[in-house]
């Protein structure tokens, strides 16, 4: 019959502590997890107008807008405009559909506007014909 006495039992319970607690570090360690300051981190927001999405990525991870984001990170926007829509302008006037951001020290609030494509048609009717718009008005007639 094996004694336990308060010394050994002491020292399993120490020793049961101690790999729990580098567990617990080897997992904190492994974690991604950042331990910036708030102070480190920007608003930054967006206004879209017209008719379309905007994608807004951070180190190849999509992030929702308005979103925290580190000062200095990197943060790539791609305009998504409906069918029928392209990008009139972001708010330096860029007509591009992407563009990345250098996350500046202040938040800041980026605008996205979206304008109706135009088509510019020369219609021409036959003799005793006529060209109608989509609601059956007469724009054009030949004589």
């Amino acid at each position: 019959m094996s004694r336990i006495t308060m010394s050994s039992a002491k020292f399993k319970l120490q020793n049961a502590i101690s790999k729990s607690l580098v567990l617990l570090i080897i997992v904190l360690l492994a974690a991604p997890f950042s331990l910036k300051a708030e102070e480190d981190s920007v608003r930054i927001s967006l206004t879209i107008t017209g008719s379309g999405t905007c994608t807004a990525k951070v180190g190849g991870r999509t992030v929702v807008l308005p979103a925290l984001l580190p000062v200095g990170a990197n943060l790539s926007l791609t305009a998504n405009p409906t069918n029928g829509w392209k990008v009139k302008k972001w708010d330096n006037d860029n007509t591009a559909n992407s563009r990345t951001i250098v996350m500046p020290a202040t938040d800041f609030e980026y605008t996205l506007e979206f304008e109706r494509k135009q088509y510019d048609m020369t219609l021409t009717s036959v003799e005793g014909g006529h060209v109608e718009d989509a609601n059956g008005n007469i724009i054009t007639t030949q004589q």
